[in-house]
Parts: C-alpha cells; sequence; structure tokens
C-alpha cells in the first residue's frame, strides 16, 4: 500500500468533515475529528502534516462552498475541529517520548550496573591472583626451610661419621690424642646440636635467620674437618675427607 496515497486519501477526508462541521445546522461532531486523529496516527502523521493539511483544508473553501457563519465562529469552531483532531497524535508522541525516555534510563542503569559488575569481576580476580601468589610463595618457603633441615641433618651426620671413624682409627694406639679428638669434637658436636634446635624452631617467614644458621653449621663442618686433619698429620693416619 502506497503511504502518500493513503495520506491524501486521509487529507480529502478531514476537508471534507471540516466542512460538513463548519456548516451551519449539519450536526456535526467533534468526533469525526477525534477518528481523524486516530487514523493519523496510524499513517505516522504528526503535527505538522496536520496543521499543513488543515490550512489547505480552509483555503480550498470556494465561496459558494464557505459556510454563512461570520468569519470569527468560523475560525473558532476551525480551531477546535483541528486541536481535537491533534489530541490522539499529541497522547501517543507524549507517550512515545515518555517510553523513550524511560529506556533511555533504563540503558543507563543496566550501563552503570554492568561497569559495577565488571569493576567487581576485576576486583575478583585480583584476589584470587593475590591469593594463589601467596599460597604458592608459601609452598616454595616450606620447601626451601625443609631442604635446609634436611642439609643440615646430613652435615651432622657427615661430622658424626668422621668423629666415629677417627676415634676407631686412634682407639688402643694414643690414648691422650684420642681424649683431645673427643673433646674438641664433643664440643662442635654440641654446637651443632644447638644450630639445629634453632633451625627446627624457625618459623618459615624467618628464612633469613634459617639462612644464617645453615652457614653456620657449615663452618663447625669445616672446622672440624681442619681439627681432624690436624690430629691426622700428629699420628701420621691417613687422611679423612
Amino acid at each position: 500500500m502506497n503511504p502518500n496515497l493513503e495520506q491524501t486519501r486521509w487529507a480529502d477526508r478531514y476537508r471534507l468533515a471540516l466542512r460538513k462541521y463548519l456548516s451551519p445546522g449539519s450536526g456535526a461532531r467533534l468526533a469525526t475529528a477525534t477518528k481523524l486523529g486516530r487514523q493519523a496516527v496510524d499513517l505516522r502523521l504528526d503535527t505538522m502534516d496536520v496543521a499543513r493539511i488543515h490550512t489547505e483544508a480552509l483555503s480550498t473553501l470556494s465561496a459558494k462552498e464557505a459556510p454563512s457563519l461570520p468569519p470569527g465562529p468560523v475560525a473558532a469552531r476551525s480551531n477546535r475541529f483541528f486541536a481535537e483532531t491533534l489530541v490522539p497524535i499529541e497522547t501517543t508522541h507524549r507517550a512515545a517520548r515518555d517510553t523513550e525516555i524511560e529506556v533511555l534510563q533504563t540503558e543507563k542503569l543496566l550501563h552503570r550496573r554492568q561497569r559495577e559488575a565488571d569493576h567487581a569481576a576485576q576486583q575478583l580476580d585480583r584476589s584470587i591472583s593475590q591469593r594463589r601468589g601467596a599460597s604458592e610463595a608459601l609452598k616454595r618457603s616450606d620447601r626451601r626451610h625443609k631442604q635446609l633441615l634436611a642439609e643440615s641433618r646430613r652435615l651432622q651426620q657427615q661430622l658424626q661419621a668422621q668423629l666415629h671413624q677417627m676415634l676407631d682409627v686412634h682407639e688402643g694406639r694414643n690414648k691422650k690424642i684420642s681424649e683431645r679428638l673427643h673433646e674438641e669434637m664433643a664440643q662442635i658436636l654440641v654446637a651443632l646440636q644447638i644450630r639445629l634446635a634453632v633451625m627446627n624452631s624457625v618459623a618459615l617467614d624467618n628464612m633469613d635467620i634459617l639462612k644464617k644458621e645453615v652457614a653456620a653449621t657449615r663452618s663447625l663442618v669445616k672446622q672440624s674437618t681442619r681439627v681432624l686433619r690436624q690430629l691426622n698429620d700428629e699420628c701420621g693416619t691417613p687422611k679423612t675427607n
């Protein structure tokens, strides 16, 4: 269906209805204008379109067809007819504007809620990453702690083995050297026992202290090795590694 043709037909109906409404004694009512207004809404005619058609309808009324009413009443009645025709159009446009405003407000609200949801999701991701990082750091610290303790125990066992070896070598040969060896090595072993006890009590978050204790333990092992080598030289026995 051609929209222009339908609008032209509506303009013809409007002109006829207006002429009838302005004719004296016709009995025409404003209900016709209201009906024409609803039809104009269906045809997507706006206020300016209807105003143009109304002006053209008034200008086409010939002197013969013009009503015998005075100019003042004619203008008033035609304006009343025109205003009544606009009622459905203005009502529809006002509802459309209100709906558009509500849609815009809803869209703004949705956008704000989306931004808030995105921000919350980002915060959650950062929190999860931080928790994961802290968990991994704790695991690494725990592994390092266990490694240092294991190394300390290995050094202690190594020193004890060297002591037992030297005692076996010198047993029955030189009591004085054996006693001297036993005294010096016993002191070193006591120091190692203290170091190991300290390391066992150090918390995971005191890695610096634990590293210092391991370094001190290594120093004691080196000291014991020097003592063993010195005694080996004095006794003329094979050196131990």
